[in-house]
């Protein structure tokens, strides 16, 4: 509040920096928490968002209202926290708030943009922050630094290479030519090679003094950038000591940058299927969800229906053991870690079809129906959702008719998502036939469609469902950044959906979410690369199981 964006273009200024301050409190606060998790797990999805071509910049260009509604996305919030969690990271952080003190004493009750920021970070720190910081926040999109090398005799000279990444290699190049300056920290198994360099031009060479037997080039996590190692033996290689040697921001960054490049086809699927067995009894949630989440991706849209069975299977050993020693039944000893660690599990273990994990949620929906009180409530929405894709038109009955009572406040909202997720499509019919009756309160329809789509089973009738009250619907359905229907379109994985879309919208408007639409259809496009590039690798790393 005492120093004002000069203009809604930078409105990032206000919004990014309160996403990146918002934890510091806590941080201080309780440590123990780790937040700085949470924060690198923040970034590395916003990355995923700004590998698109249809990407925005940070410091944006509105000039009309559904402009200005669209810039308060995960790009001004996410992306704008990340990079100044990296430019933190950089200076230091003592350095990095003399040089917010300095930005707030010289802009005091007055207005301020982007280059004011970063020369009061330069003044103080002495470091080429106005060089760093228009890259990232003038620029779209995330690079990818490229590192190649062999050792020789008794050091290892690195060779690197930056471009603007794409998560479709179908992509148009012509931001190929984009150049950031980029802090590259490196990190090995010696000691003494941990340092930082600029990486300004698009080829640099460095040299580590040693021959270490595994490195990795963004430590911490803290940069804003995807790393591809050109051996993808190394990747299993840190995979192998990552518990012991990597913290968990890289750990999640090393998972994370993998799927990116088998998602851009750079890398096969069964690399990063070999880096998450290397990762087998990872202990920490949030690697844990990142690796859920992508083998669940994958699942979906690369395993036939032959094979689904096996990597189910693979999935369940993976994970399993983590469960069966944790418990599925809460225990007053537990901490929150620990508890929102079983909900976690609950969720990855219920989609690849483990019977322990079904009968699990079965039983904490039976008891929360009764009682919502006597459940952990970390554990219902997770529940709820395997309760629910394993479920039948009783149960979808009994949570329907339990959304009518009063208490507490968030059964109604835990109860309406999960019947977003029963598997037979006359069921999510029957949701839809809600909103025709108007017995939803329509500030849910964003999260509500978002859902539906996000469910195979119910992915068709509710495009259909919108297609034909789009004039009714179309401003809400989705909410600020575009975030809603628009952009659970994205969800859709063939040439037919994707111009059925287009055709769509050539003659209807996306208010308030032009940008989200525009990202759909590219992650359409990317979802139908992937398959093309992805499913015979699949099959192969599947054989080899056996």
């Amino acid at each position: 509040d005492l120093v004002t964006a000069a203009w809604w273009d930078d409105i990032w200024l206000n919004e990014g920096f309160a996403s990146w301050m918002s934890s510091k409190p806590i941080e201080a606060w309780h440590p123990e928490w780790h937040l700085e998790n949470e924060a690198a797990a923040s970034a590395q999805q916003i990355i995923s968002l700004d590998s698109l071509a249809t990407a925005r910049p940070i410091h944006g260009n509105p000039r009309t209202s559904p402009e200005i509604k669209e810039m308060f996305d995960g790009i001004t919030y996410e992306k704008g926290a990340a990079v100044l969690r990296m430019l933190e990271a950089y200076v230091g952080p003592e350095v990095f708030r003399r040089g917010v003190n300095e930005y707030l004493k010289t802009h005091a009750n007055g207005n301020a943009r982007s280059a004011d920021l970063w020369s009061a970070m330069a003044k103080v720190s002495g470091k080429p922050v106005d060089r760093i910081m228009p890259g990232f926040v003038l620029q779209p999109g995330v690079p990818v630094v490229s590192v190649s090398g062999a050792c020789h005799v008794d050091y290892l000279p690195l060779k690197l290479n930056q471009q603007r990444f794409f998560i479709s290699p179908q992509s148009p190049g012509s931001e190929h030519n984009q150049l950031w300056t980029i802090p590259v920290c490196l990190k090995s198994s010696s000691s003494s090679d941990s340092r930082c360099e600029l990486l300004t031009h698009e080829n640099q060479e460095f040299s580590l003094k040693s021959c270490p037997n595994w490195f990795i080039a963004n430590s911490n996590a803290a940069g804003y950038y995807r790393v591809q190692y050109a051996d993808a033996r190394l990747l299993t290689t840190i995979a192998s000591v990552a518990e012991k040697q990597l913290n968990v921001p890289e750990r999640i960054e090393l998972v994370e940058d993998t799927w990116a490049m088998v998602r851009a086809g750079k890398t096969p699927v069964g690399v990063l299927l070999d880096v998450v067995k290397a990762l087998r009894g990872e202990p920490e949630r949030l690697v844990l969800e990142s690796m859920g989440g992508h083998l669940g991706y994958i699942e979906s849209s690369l395993v036939p229906d032959a094979q689904k069975a096996a990597f189910q299977k693979f999935v369940r050993e993976q994970f399993a053991p983590q469960a069966a020693e944790l418990g599925w039944k809460p225990r007053s000893s537990d901490t929150d870690e620990q508890k929102a660690l079983r909900a976690t599990l609950l969720a990855i273990l219920g989609q690849a079809g483990d019977p322990a994990a079904i009968a699990a949620a079965g039983e904490i929906v039976r008891l929360y129906l009764s009682n919502p009180k006597s459940v952990d409530n970390t554990l219902v929405n997770p529940a709820l959702g395997v309760a629910a894709a394993h479920g039948d038109a009783d149960l979808y009955q009994r949570l329907s008719a339990a959304m009518e009572q009063p208490e507490p406040a968030d059964r109604y909202f835990n109860l309406l998502f999960a019947l977003a997720a029963f598997p037979q499509p006359e069921l999510s019919q029957q949701l839809l036939q809600r909103v025709d009756k108007g017995e939803l309160r329509q500030q849910v329809y964003p999260a509500v469609f978002s859902a539906l789509l996000a469910n195979p089973s119910s992915r068709a009738a509710t495009w259909n469902y919108l297609k034909a009250h789009w004039n009714d619907l179309a401003e809400k359905v989705s909410s600020f950044g575009g975030r809603g229907a628009v952009s659970a379109l994205g969800s859709f994985c063939t040439p037919a959906e994707r111009d059925d879309v287009k055709r769509f919208f050539s003659d209807h408007r996306a208010i308030g979410a032009e940008n989200a639409l525009q990202q759909s259809v590219e992650r359409i496009d990317s979802c139908i690369g992937f398959k093309d590039m992805q499913e015979k690798n699949m099959t192969e790393w599947l054989q080899k199981q056996q």
